[in-house]
């Protein structure tokens, strides 16, 4: 990265890459590619966001597959426990972010996830 000639594209987290290797990167995926950060402000990922909590809303876990899990997001750092675990995601309760990552799963079963539900709400506590 130092001695290329490639010019660098300097990350809203820190962190630089060339430019031609962030436009690649911006392709398919919108996290710098060291600490996972969002390079794209929250503003413009805002619409995907609520575009993906309708779709979580609009299509429940089958039973089988329903999990309790302690996350961490990769963009404000939060860790929020006894959240309802979902294939497409699950949604930091502080910034809204669904750049987030499970740390543990704590229990899964539909027993379990309805009981955190009626303590929690639907999304789990932050």
């Amino acid at each position: 990265m130092f001695s290329s000639r490639q010019s660098p594209q300097d990350l809203p987290c820190g962190h630089a890459i060339h430019a031609h290797c962030f436009r690649k990167l911006a392709g398919f995926d919108y996290r710098c590619p060291i600490c996972k950060k969002t390079v794209v402000s929250q503003q413009s990922m805002a619409a995907a966001w609520e575009a993906r909590a309708r779709d979580i809303a609009e299509h429940p876990m089958p039973s089988d597959l329903q999990r309790i899990v302690d996350i961490m997001c990769n963009d404000c750092e939060t860790k929020s426990h006894a959240r309802n675990w979902h294939f497409l995601g699950i949604q930091c309760g502080h910034c809204s972010s669904f750049n987030t990552v499970v740390e543990q799963v704590i229990s899964s079963g539909p027993q379990d996830v309805q009981a955190n539900a009626a303590n929690d709400g639907p999304s789990g506590s932050a």
